[in-house]
């Protein structure tokens, strides 16, 4: 852990976005991955996940848009740390079960308030299967469970599937903003929003190898 401004810092897992954060992500918090398709926002999750477990971090997985099985195979791929106990897998996924939003809201509270870091992987297909309105109160109200925890969440969504005011309302309603974006030119990522740090105002271009994400 990192200490900046009189706060803890929980790494990113990724080098340089910890050295454009200024040392990490402010002790609680809870930060919106907002990314166009295949830009790497899942591998960025567990790589995430993977690096909070290995400084043993009780940390928790919400797999919502794949089965668990699905996400362990991928972080084994990249060589990341999938199978230790201080890692849970929570199978939320929307694609093998029927669950009323309500069961959902208590089974993610449930897993946030037994955990220290967290990633819901992700919002968007909550919000296609429930609703703008419903995932986004979901989002108010794991702010507030974060808080509780001095927690660190990431919260992934998928940019242009949702209309312009849930993506606006999530941004808003999460402490730190992430904004990954595919170019014929690459992808890159920029932070956009901060808070309890200040950070490096410029774009970072996005390369994935077999060994997870590096920022260059």
């Amino acid at each position: 852990m990192i200490e900046h401004a009189a706060f803890t810092k929980a790494s990113t897992g990724i080098v340089t976005l910890d050295e454009a954060l200024k040392g990490g992500v402010p002790v609680p918090s809870d930060v919106l991955l907002l990314g166009d398709a295949g830009t790497g926002k899942s591998v960025f999750c567990q790589q995430f996940l993977s690096k909070q477990v290995n400084e043993e971090f009780v940390s928790t997985y919400f797999c919502v848009d794949h089965p668990p099985e699905d996400i362990k195979e991928n972080m084994f791929s990249l060589g990341l740390n999938n199978h230790t106990g201080n890692l849970r897998f929570s199978d939320v996924f929307l694609g093998g079960k029927e669950l009323s939003f309500d069961e959902l809201m208590g089974i993610i509270k449930e897993g946030i308030m037994d955990s220290q870091r967290f990633v819901i992987d992700s919002i968007s297909s909550i919000a296609l299967h429930y609703g703008e309105k419903k995932a986004y109160n979901l989002i108010q109200k794991v702010h507030g469970w974060t808080r509780k925890i001095n927690g660190v969440g990431i919260v992934n969504a998928v940019r242009g599937m949702h209309t312009s005011r849930f993506e606006i309302g999530l941004q808003q309603a999460l402490r730190i903003v992430i904004i990954l974006e595919m170019r014929k030119d690459g992808n890159f990522l920029r932070i956009i929003k901060t808070f309890r740090t200040s950070h490096i105002d410029r774009e970072l271009g996005i390369r994935i190898d077999e060994n997870g994400i590096k920022l260059i």
